[in-house]
């Protein structure tokens, strides 16, 4: 039951549910209930791929000489840099916020951790895509 219920929420996000839920499974077929750390690390790395994504989009987007856009701007430059910030902010609260709905139906059970965490890996995926697309 408890693999059915982390598979069924992990197919609600694209192909990139069978990364996340191999992540999770291994740990879980390592580990058994205490797969804690193991989870911990799964969600560590993501987050980490997500930070490197982000910094190196951050700092092409600040290094980028705006002279090479169309009656480009040192204004329209800074607006984007700020506009990508804030933009991230929101975006981890929207990943936040999503996760724990999609994940409601397994609160208060023991396979909670691993649903939330199965979502956020997702997330974590598109986002790095979706700023892998930003072309300046």
């Amino acid at each position: 039951m408890k693999a059915y219920a982390l598979v069924s929420l992990l197919l609600l996000f694209s192909h990139h549910a069978y990364s996340a839920q191999k992540s999770i499974s291994q740990c879980i077929e390592q580990y058994g209930e205490n797969n804690d750390e193991c989870l911990a690390d799964v969600n560590d790395t993501s987050e980490a791929a997500l930070n490197k994504a982000y910094e190196a989009k951050l700092k092409e987007i600040a290094s980028f000489d705006y002279t090479r856009w169309w009656l480009g701007s040192q204004e329209q430059k800074d607006r984007m840099l700020a506009t990508y910030k804030q933009n991230q902010k929101e975006w981890l609260q929207y990943r936040n916020s999503y996760c724990e709905l999609v994940s409601t139906q397994a609160m208060g059970t023991h396979v909670f951790g691993e649903a939330m965490l199965g979502c956020v890996l997702n997330m974590n995926t598109l986002r790095i895509d979706q700023i892998n697309k930003i072309r300046l």
